[in-house]
């Protein structure tokens, strides 16, 4: 093929380029509206492209998010490229602040030494909004630990108060974490809005108490070694809890209005209402699950309990249920007699 322009039609072609007359931070606000690695591919337009994309969150509120897919193929990315990609990224990035950083990726090991970069990069940028999801598709569980704080602190770039202190939210999948660590970010961290966590082997005695008053939103899903859980935040206005049956959680949730339960707790609501009066009757959304594989599935479900849950505010509920092809759902029905405020009722029936 022929170049219809030689070199200096191409020069005069660039120099006529609109948007090479544009300022740095024009330029940064559009890299801003596309993916991290959209935007640096604009690297090899010109000299004076090369390092924009480094600065994209001094002039926006700048989010990082590294998942499996490898947008080039359109399948999931290979452990080192997912790796390299990140730890590139990363290393290269020269705001001073990051508000979110999202990375989700299974198979990255126990001892992942990134991993562990990954999480003071996320400290020394002062993340508001943290999520490190290593589950697999399997379930089999990654074995990663959250570092200490006490090797956190010493890691610490010079300014900075203390980890994590800036953060507002933070979701945890397939990463043990320790109680301890989980009072240090409630204790420590005065903005904090949300706490999820989920398949954490080493999470056992929970204490939930806000001190700061902000915390809003609290999910403990598929932590199987946990025994107890004690839950005082002013604030808190959705809870979602899937596991086992524990003692009753709460001890000052004045606020609270949304709850999602899974697992044997959920079947304690559903079968024991007078266990859980004191603060079902504050609910505004509630979603249950029930499980098959529990110790009320074998209970008559044609028969409705003389004792049903009291749910005078509620105003929507979610039934996902596991059930035999003829079973009975007319037990159920016992939640929407005793919901007169009702306005929106979704079931879900999955035979088995």
């Amino acid at each position: 093929a022929v170049d219809p322009l030689d070199d200096d039609d191409r020069e005069d072609s660039r120099n006529n380029c609109m948007i090479e007359k544009l300022p740095d931070d024009i330029l940064i606000s559009i890299l801003s509206c596309m993916r991290i690695d959209e935007a640096m591919r604009t690297s090899v337009l010109s000299s004076r492209w090369r390092y924009l994309w480094r600065y994209m969150d001094i002039f926006t509120s700048d989010t990082l998010v590294f998942d499996y897919i490898d947008n080039e193929t359109g399948t999931k990315m290979k452990r080192k490229k997912f790796k390299n990609l990140v730890n590139y990224v990363l290393n290269s990035y020269r705001g001073p602040f990051l508000d979110t950083l999202i990375i989700g990726y299974n198979k990255l090991g126990a001892r992942s030494r990134d991993v562990d970069n990954w999480i003071v990069f996320a400290m020394n940028k002062e993340v508001e909004d943290f999520q490190l999801d290593l589950s697999n598709l399997n379930w089999s569980h990654c074995g990663y630990k959250f570092p200490k704080i006490e090797k956190l602190s010493s890691l610490l770039h010079e300014g900075i108060e203390a980890p994590f202190r800036s953060l507002r939210s933070l979701i945890l999948v397939d990463v043990d974490i320790e109680d301890e660590l989980v009072r240090y970010f409630l204790e420590s961290c005065p903005y904090i809005e949300k706490l999820s966590i989920t398949a954490s082997k080493t999470t056992k005695n929970l204490q939930i108490v806000d001190s700061f008053g902000y915390l809003e939103e609290l999910e403990i899903s598929h932590c199987n070694n946990l025994q107890s859980m004690e839950i005082s935040a002013l604030n808190l206005v959705y809870f979602k809890y899937q596991g086992m049956k524990i003692r009753l959680p709460f001890k000052n949730t004045p606020n609270l209005s949304e709850l999602a339960l899974g697992g044997h707790f959920c079947d304690s609501f559903i079968y024991e209402p007078n266990k859980h009066s004191s603060y079902s009757d504050q609910l505004v959304d509630l979603v249950l699950k029930l499980q098959a594989n529990n110790d009320f599935y074998f209970l008559d479900r044609t028969i409705v309990p003389p004792d049903s849950a009291q749910l005078h505010n509620l105003e929507r509920l979610e039934l996902t249920i596991e059930s035999q092809v003829g079973e009975s759902l007319l037990f159920f029905t016992s939640l929407i007699k005793a919901s007169p405020h009702l306005q929106e009722f979704k079931i879900k029936v999955n035979v088995i």
